[in-house]
């Protein structure tokens, strides 16, 4: 005959391998379960699901105590995937703030607008990133932005300075879109 403590035991061990079952399903039933977590991680919580003996007697409980702790132990350390988040200048270099080694689900905030020096035949305007960066409200890949720029030929202002008894003359070329100058020397060519 079963006694009322031995019924409540059996309760009880029933009890805390259900408890941990219903935590690993729970966690397997998120629509986003296996992007949210590497792959080695999610093999552990179905190994120790998988090594479960059932119909134990009441002398198993340290066995089914162990299959409680290994399902607890395996879903606890879940580790979540990590990601490279990249924004690149348009030359493949990374741009200040740049890089970012986050977590499934985290958020990226997009660097301040890059800018390009100028060179000997255009000025530079930061166009757009060549991805959406919608995707940084809510990180689930490796992501890669690289930033593109418009050129915009040179358009000079010229100031010429008259030759003097001690100075030779000569024209300041100023552009009208950025920070470019140079100047020629009166008789030279530009």
């Amino acid at each position: 005959m079963i006694k009322y403590d031995q019924i409540f035991n059996l309760r009880r061990i029933a009890q805390s391998f259900r408890d941990a079952i219903d935590a690993a399903n729970k966690v397997m039933a998120d629509p986003e379960y296996e992007a949210r977590y590497t792959d080695s991680s999610r093999e552990a919580v179905t190994s120790a699901i998988a090594a479960v003996k059932y119909n134990l007697g009441l002398s198993k409980q340290p066995d089914v105590d162990g299959y409680a702790d290994a399902i607890n132990n395996a879903v606890d350390k879940l580790e979540e995937n990590k990601y490279v988040v990249l924004f690149l200048d348009d030359d493949g270099t990374i741009i200040k703030d740049g890089y970012h080694f986050v977590e499934y689900g985290d958020t990226v905030t997009v660097p301040a607008t890059p800018e390009k020096d100028y060179d000997a035949d255009k000025h530079y305007a930061f166009l757009a990133w060549d991805e959406d960066t919608s995707a940084c409200s809510y990180v689930t890949d490796d992501l890669i932005f690289t930033a593109q720029f418009t050129g915009t030929n040179h358009s000079y202002t010229e100031t010429t300075v008259d030759s003097t008894c001690t100075t030779d003359g000569s024209t300041l070329y100023e552009c009208t879109g950025c920070d470019h100058s140079y100047i020629v020397a009166n008789g030279d060519t530009a």
